[in-house]
């Protein structure tokens, strides 16, 4: 016999006044049959049934399933111990959990364990939160193994969790623990001297680079140094921008992934001491770079390995502002293959450039090299050059050579008449260099970029040799160099004969006389003898290895 019946669901809430209280969730009455499926919004579900007699039938089953909304303070997400946690999830779960606390309230969410399938990308596996809404960029997507993570709403007091898991592996899922969170570091009042970082149901304080936590827990006194493992950061010399502090040695060592290199920017630098004499108080970069002195512009070096040292040293007087400094690792694509490039690979924050030998230029493939015709050969005693294109700007991506050679016996002199090259502090972009020599073998005189020119240069012996090089981005005017060819200069000798001629060119115009002496020094007592006239004097040797020739008072 069937009697009549009437099922009713209600699921349990909680009311402002803090009364429980049901509601009607669905309700099921009179000869409706087949399956019915009734979700809950919550974790609890309470099911009333009315019938004149009992029901010669199952009522039905039921089954927990994952997500839904969170009303509350505190509590555990987890896919119904995710869903089997600590056994492995199921596989093509879709999970999804909206967590609401007080108004003016923020949702913080700590991991207390977390393990799903592995992946860079996290494509597999996964757990991705929100802000309040899925139409929002995510605030974190997690996969993966991770023992610890604090995650906090930026402004809301509500947060989506999302778990998703595909059709193959399965891992032992996940804990997660939300609170209901304040931001006392948003409080108009300032809690801490420096820095202030939020914590779940507290704050603590921090202190910037170069300073430390007294034991107050909220003011910070001065320190420096430190081991910085990171991607990126920064670190500036005690007290900045206040003066350092007298009597301080402060060394940082950053180190960052293998196959890295290490940008340093100096962004603000003003040490006691010249430029060009660091003598008091100073920084070494690397033990190879010593800097001291006031830049206004930023100053910048590249590590030649994924790790680098910076000391800073001050003596027991004078003080200035110090130090700000920003770094950043880069992978060096140059470590692999050379990245493809022919001849030389110079990496570049987030690229890398390829450069060409002497005497080549890069294709327009910007990997490969042809030869170029950016060679000049001078013989003549004077005359003037100047960089590609000048007086206007110097096409980019130049490999630019000049040979200067004057008769044996003479020096080369170099003038700039102007110069106005891409600015950097170590040159790095666009530079021109001076050799004392007939190649880049020979003694580097110096690398020139900026506005600056460069000062008159006189070669110890008869050949100067200038490399000019640009990059691929920014170009400047150039330069122009007067240069011209002087009497005097050092020879060395060989077993084969030389020669030295007067100045400009071998003729009968006069000179005065000319004086010998056995050495370097020209002393009464080493003087050989004076000549003059048409008479060749007799072959003259010395006792050791150097002759000093004097004329016109001019030095060879």
């Amino acid at each position: 016999m069937t009697g009549e019946y009437e099922l009713e669901a209600f699921e349990f809430f909680m009311d402002n006044l803090c009364a429980t209280g049901r509601r009607a969730s669905k309700k099921i009455c009179g000869d409706e049959i087949g399956y019915r499926t009734i979700i809950s919004s919550g974790s609890q579900l309470y099911v009333e049934l009315h019938t004149t007699s009992p029901p010669p039938f199952s009522i039905g089953k039921y089954h927990s399933v994952c997500g839904g909304p969170i009303f509350g303070d505190s509590g555990i997400i987890q896919v119904e111990t995710s869903p089997r946690y600590p056994d492995s999830y199921p596989s093509n779960v879709d999970c999804l959990w909206t967590v609401h606390v007080d108004d003016g309230y923020q949702v913080a969410i700590d991991v207390v364990y977390f393990h799903l399938e592995q992946h860079k990308d996290c494509i597999y596996d996964r757990v991705v939160i929100w802000e309040s809404s899925e139409n929002d960029s995510p605030l974190v997507t997690l996969c993966g193994v991770i023992s610890s993570r604090h995650i906090v709403t930026k402004k809301s007091n509500q947060m989506i969790v999302r778990f998703f898991s595909d059709n193959s592996v399965q891992k032992s899922g996940f804990e997660l623990k939300f609170v209901k969170e304040l931001d006392e570091c948003a409080s108009e009042t300032k809690v801490c001297e420096h820095l202030c970082v939020n914590t779940v149901g507290s704050f603590r304080c921090d202190c910037y680079v170069g300073y430390s936590l007294r034991p107050d827990g909220r003011t910070c006194e001065s320190t420096c140094g430190g081991f910085l493992r990171a991607s990126s950061g920064s670190f500036s010399s005690p007290n900045f921008p206040q003066h350092y502090p007298p009597s301080k040695n402060c060394v940082w060592e950053i180190e960052a992934e293998p196959k890295y290199q290490i940008f340093l920017n100096f962004t603000t630098f003003n040490i006691e001491g010249m430029k060009t004499e660091c003598a008091y108080d100073y920084v070494i970069i690397d033990e190879s770079e010593k800097l001291c002195g006031e830049y206004a512009e930023p100053l910048l070096f590249t590590s030649d390995s994924n790790r680098v040292r910076i000391e800073f040293v001050s003596d027991s007087s004078v003080e200035r502002s110090g130090f700000s400094a920003h770094f950043i690792a880069d992978l060096d694509e140059c470590q692999t293959d050379n990245a493809g490039c022919e001849h030389i690979c110079q990496n570049r924050l987030g690229s890398y450039l390829c450069l060409c030998h002497l005497g080549h230029v890069l294709s327009d493939d910007g990997h490969n090299c042809k030869e170029g015709a950016c060679f000049f050969e001078l013989n003549s005693p004077t005359g003037k050059i100047s960089s590609p294109n000048y007086p206007n700007n110097y096409p980019n991506n130049q490999n630019c050579t000049w040979h200067f050679v004057t008769t044996p016996g003479h020096r080369l002199t170099l003038t700039f008449s102007s110069f106005r090259i891409e600015e950097h502090s170590q040159c790095k972009y666009d530079s021109a260099s001076i050799y004392d020599g007939g190649d880049t073998n020979a003694l580097l005189v110096g690398t020139f970029c900026g506005a600056v020119p460069p000062p008159m240069f006189m070669s110890s012996m008869n050949q100067i040799f200038l490399l000019f090089t640009s990059d691929a981005s920014v170009s400047r005017q150039g330069f122009e160099i007067n240069y011209a060819s002087v009497c005097g200069g050092r020879l060395i000798a060989e077993y084969s004969l030389g020669n030295i001629y007067s100045h400009a060119t071998f003729s009968d115009s006069n000179y005065g006389k000319g004086q010998i002496y056995d050495g370097t020094e020209p002393i009464q007592d080493l003087l050989f003898g004076r000549f003059c006239g048409d008479q060749v004097p007799e072959t003259i040797i010395s006792t050791d290895t150097v002759l000093k020739f004097l004329l016109y008072e001019s030095i060879i």
